[in-house]
């Protein structure tokens, strides 16, 4: 096949100059609206992933066995400062912290409720929360401590709830390690804006040797949380924790949130849907831009087979038609969205009303994200090609078929 075998399929796709517009127009449009899609669904669930991985689960965490199953403090695990800056130096890992997590009962005054209470090492905690920018107007993120009171910042909304300003003193009640009482008493320090009202009304933070010592777990943890680094690979990052902590489960964000995965992959499958039935109208337009192609050419064929041209050299010159037509659309769209969603990467669409409310009430910034990657463009792109070159066959058992002198008669 050489160049004038191109230049000629090019030249016939111009025939019919309004038709090979908008067939490829059409394709143009298909790739364009199906990328920015799926640009726009993976940069928002990416976000609440980020998100809800930063504030709860890491993107992978280290736990004991059975601790999934029963999270009581006796299924936690021993950490010193040895495997901890192991762990910290794993490939692909951004950072990595210890956490101490048990369910209480916490009381100020006459007022009571269940929460859960978290040791944390605050500075790594807030080099990935910021959560010393989250702190109400009079508090603070762990300052010095007061009269050899360990110090507790409180979600917003339970402070709210327990009447609890800073200064004030929070007492809690639990089980420790081996079933033992535990019992706590902090100065609160402050109140987290942590955005999501759930969190917000059952989350403690304590500094984790305050929180090991009231739970009777010094040198253990419940949890160590791995961030992992945006181009790192979330499965060999797990893999080289397991390796560090044979006897016991590093799991995924997806193991640790199984239904924010299956609300994330329902909502994949409804765009999906989506993009089935916007394929299949472009797949009917090439279908149909082909069928009247060779209606409009059968009496050029007909000749041409009759004069001695081949006819699988015909149904070949026809195929490269309609793949021209097909890298047309695919290729402009391409080039078009790439642009697009870059300006947009670079400057976010700020949501407004209620959508706006609605993520500054989980603690989430209000815009819309975008994903960039090759991935998406090459998913798209490749669907609508691959329709084009599989329309492109019918015209073979057209010419199969071809009567030569009803064509030529035609």
């Amino acid at each position: 096949m050489n160049a004038l075998w191109w230049t000629l399929a090019w030249r016939n796709l111009w025939r019919n100059k309004r038709r090979t517009v908008i067939t490829a127009g059409s394709a143009f449009f298909a790739v364009f609206f199906a990328v920015v899609m799926q640009s726009v669904t993976y940069g928002v669930f990416g976000k609440m992933i980020e998100d809800m991985a930063r504030l709860s689960t890491g993107h992978v965490q280290v736990q004991d066995s059975l601790y999934l199953a029963e999270p009581t403090p006796d299924h936690s695990l021993e950490l010193d400062a040895a495997r901890l800056a192991e762990a910290q130096r794993v490939e692909g890992a951004m950072a990595v912290m210890p956490r101490l997590e048990a369910i209480v009962l916490a009381s100020s005054g006459e007022r009571s409720m269940p929460v859960q209470v978290i040791g944390i090492e605050p500075t790594a905690e807030d080099s990935v929360n910021r959560f010393t920018e989250r702190i109400r107007a009079g508090g603070a993120y762990f300052g010095p401590p007061v009269a050899d009171l360990p110090e507790a910042v409180v979600g917003a909304a339970l402070g709210d709830q327990l009447g609890l300003a800073p200064g004030d003193t929070l007492f809690t009640i639990g089980q420790g390690y081996h079933g033992v009482p535990a019992y706590g008493r902090f100065r609160v320090a402050g109140l987290l804006e942590l955005g999501n009202p759930e969190l917000s009304k059952r989350l403690v933070y304590v500094q984790l040797a305050d929180a090991q010592h009231a739970f009777r777990m010094e040198g253990r943890v419940t949890g160590v949380v791995c961030m992992a680094d945006p181009a790192a690979d979330l499965e060999d990052v797990q893999a080289e924790l397991a390796a560090l902590f044979p006897d016991h489960a590093a799991r995924l964000w997806s193991d640790l949130m199984p239904d924010l995965e299956q609300t994330l992959e329902g909502k994949l499958a409804g765009n999906y849907i989506i993009l089935f039935i916007l394929y299949l109208i472009i797949g009917f337009g090439l279908f149909s831009t082909v069928l009247m192609m060779m209606s409009e050419r059968a009496k050029e064929f007909g000749i041409l087979i009759s004069v001695g041209t081949g006819r699988r050299t015909l149904a070949a010159m026809v195929y490269l038609e309609v793949a021209l037509l097909g890298l047309l659309g695919v290729g402009l769209g391409s080039l078009a969205v790439w642009p697009f969603l870059e300006y947009f990467d670079a400057n976010p669409v700020q949501l407004r009303g209620d959508l706006r409310e609605l993520h500054e009430q989980y603690g989430l910034e209000p815009i819309l994200p975008v994903m960039i990657e090759p991935f998406i463009f090459l998913n798209q792109a490749a669907v609508v090609l691959g329709m084009a070159l599989t329309v492109g066959l019918y015209p073979l058992r057209v010419l199969k078929r071809l009567d030569i002198l009803k064509a030529s008669r035609s």
